[in-house]
């Protein structure tokens, strides 16, 4: 039996069969790992800039606002650094939707970002809203949402302008992008075959 095995055939098709199947296959399955960490690494990175970015804008747009006695032309620039964040926030938000959709067609994924998209952007649009009911209904509605989702949150009714209730619904928002991208980077990727 030990001849058998030792047999210069056989080891030769022992040979042949590692480096011809099995280390071929090795190695492919280490590259889509990486390529699917690249992929979801990417992803999260896209989600995490265009909410930030946009919030960031709102924010900056309530302090001038509110708190600092500026001028009309720092807001004026301000505003339109906002509204310019939020077509970018759109078409980065619909690229994203598209991706999540593709990469994990079976998950929950997709339909959490355009949660999180929608409450974003209800955010971005209070910022358009003067008529003191509908604001405080949209502010109503947003912070239900978030604390459907996050039951521990304490967001008030009201949030006035940049408090520390404010603050919440920011850190809720963060907080949900942050269990997206977790969620993200745990989710097995569908291989995408060319």
């Amino acid at each position: 039996m030990t001849d058998v095995l030792t047999h210069p055939l056989i080891l030769l098709l022992v040979g042949a069969v590692l480096t011809g199947i099995l280390f071929p296959w090795l190695s492919r399955q280490s590259q889509e790992r990486k390529q699917a960490l690249d992929l979801k690494t990417s992803l999260v990175s896209e989600m995490t800039e265009s909410v930030v970015s946009l919030l960031s804008r709102v924010a900056a747009v309530r302090v001038l606002q509110s708190w600092l006695p500026s001028s009309q032309a720092k807001l004026d620039a301000a505003v339109d650094e906002m509204n310019a964040d939020y077509f970018r926030f759109r078409s980065t938000g619909s690229v994203i939707g598209v991706k999540l959709s593709a990469y994990f067609p079976e998950s929950e994924l997709t339909a959490e970002w355009q949660e999180l998209n929608e409450l974003v952007l209800e955010v971005y649009a209070l910022e358009g809203i003067h008529d003191e009911d509908r604001r405080k209904a949209t502010q109503v509605r947003i912070r239900g949402r978030l604390q459907e989702r996050y039951p521990d949150l304490l967001i008030a009714d009201d949030w006035g302008e940049i408090t520390e209730k404010w603050a919440q619904v920011q850190d809720a928002l963060m907080r949900f992008q942050s269990d997206l991208a977790r969620r993200i980077l745990r989710e097995r990727v569908r291989p995408v075959r060319g």
